[in-house]
């Protein structure tokens, strides 16, 4: 019997994933598998306990939710000075000590350190964020990205499932969140250092080092040779801003209004991870079956329910509705937004539109921090309720939505490309 399944196991393994890419998936699997128990230790937790533990105001908030917009402005400039082929090392090493810096939030006595911590990991692992896309782009033909990048996605979901269910059966203990968070950190930096593993063909030619000031000039002049690029980076300030709002808008909601406990949390935080597991295998099959440009646009319209959710909660079961409702979004934006990139981008200048897209992710959501601080302290002023901001939110969201739509399934359309 034993021999039997093992035969079967191998023949649907051999089948789902060809040979050319199987040593890198493996590699992929196992590190996102490790990084996602790791993250089910800290993920469900720090904003809130930004607000709960240390008392953020408004500030602090944007402080610990900025640096990986911070972080993806400085990423125009690495593709300037990263060799071609040299994308796992320096993807991987920046993330080994980024994720490290959830050991020492651990230590944190006050908010402005441990807020600081967490912006400085962000930043660190959002600047060579175009470095894994080059790195994804490599190891998986565009044929099966989407297959592939859902596989991995919800395996490392189911991960992070099992850790938030692990850490929540504890996190009722005093200060346990340290212990949380010092696991987290040595899991997901142990997990980085398995991309060092990664088997990429790069010829000598690929190793010449870049031209700084062409890979800028070049980076910018996307925005030229591509309308739809120009269009798709003009539109997402309205995602984004809405995104950002209810980043720092949903711990306050959940703290001061819903009153969610951290046990509380665990709970939601499992649903809302069984529902991004759920969200990997239905949009990374839709990329496969139609593009990823129609995926996006569908998860926009669908984020809806997030803001909606909240803006007539009443008890903490609104919160695992939302909070379900995200997990099943943000996996869309996950894969879905790096395929659109990858989709928009011309053969040979990919490293140039990962970068402009990082660049214009960066300052729009950075933006979007103070424009959502700013509204907070409005309505904190003039004694409006928190709920309108997440009608704001959703308001912002539709406009994005109707704005994209023809890049989706208008006359000029994004397509797949050939590779």
């Amino acid at each position: 019997m034993l021999s039997y399944i093992k035969r079967k196991f191998i023949s649907v393994w051999a089948h789902s994933v060809p040979r050319e890419v199987r040593h890198n998936f493996q590699v992929d699997i196992l590190a996102t598998i490790l990084t996602g128990i790791g993250l089910g230790f800290f993920t469900p937790y720090y904003a809130m306990l930004a607000r709960d533990e240390f008392v953020a105001n408004g500030f602090l908030l944007g402080l610990l939710t900025s640096g990986g917009y911070t972080g993806s402005m400085i990423a125009l400039f690495s593709g300037g000075f990263v060799k071609s082929g040299r994308e796992k090392y320096w993807y991987a090493w920046s993330n080994i000590l980024a994720r490290l810096l959830i050991v020492v939030a651990a230590a944190s006595q006050a908010g402005m350190t441990y807020c600081g911590t967490v912006f400085l990991m962000n930043l660190m692992i959002s600047t060579f964020s175009p470095q894994y896309s080059l790195l994804i782009q490599k190891i998986y033909p565009i044929e099966y990205r989407g297959r592939l990048m859902g596989c991995v996605r919800i395996a490392g979901a189911l991960s992070t499932i099992a850790g938030s269910g692990i850490s929540g059966l504890f996190m009722k203990r005093p200060d346990f969140w340290r212990v949380s968070f010092v696991i987290a950190g040595l899991m997901t930096a142990g997990a980085a250092a398995l991309f060092l593993r990664m088997k990429t063909e790069d010829s000598a030619a690929a190793q010449a080092a870049p031209n700084m000031l062409k890979h800028l000039k070049g980076a910018f002049m996307t925005l030229k040779s591509s309308p739809r690029n120009l269009r798709l980076i003009l539109v997402m300030p309205f995602y984004s801003f809405s995104t950002q709002i209810l980043n720092i808008v949903t711990p306050i909601m959940q703290v001061d209004v819903l009153h969610v406990t951290k046990a509380n949390m665990s709970v939601v935080a499992i649903v809302q991870f069984v529902m991004w597991t759920l969200g990997f295998y239905v949009w990374g099959r839709y990329i496969d079956r139609a593009s990823a440009s129609r995926a996006f646009v569908l998860h926009i319209f669908a984020a809806l329910l997030w803001p909606l959710l909240y803006f007539v909660a009443d008890s903490w079961i609104y919160v695992i509705l939302a909070q379900g409702a995200y997990g099943f979004i943000i996996s869309c934006n996950e894969i879905g937004f790096f395929n659109v990139k990858l989709e928009i981008s011309e053969k040979g200048k990919e490293a140039e539109y990962q970068a402009i897209h990082a660049f214009a992710g960066g300052l729009r959501c950075l933006v979007g921090v103070f424009v959502a601080v700013f509204l907070l302290n409005m309505a904190e002023k003039h004694g409006v309720h928190i709920k309108y901001l997440f009608a704001v939110s959703a308001g912002l969201l539709t406009v994005s939505g109707l704005a994209l739509f023809p890049l989706a399934w208008g006359k000029n359309r994004i397509e797949k490309r050939a590779e």
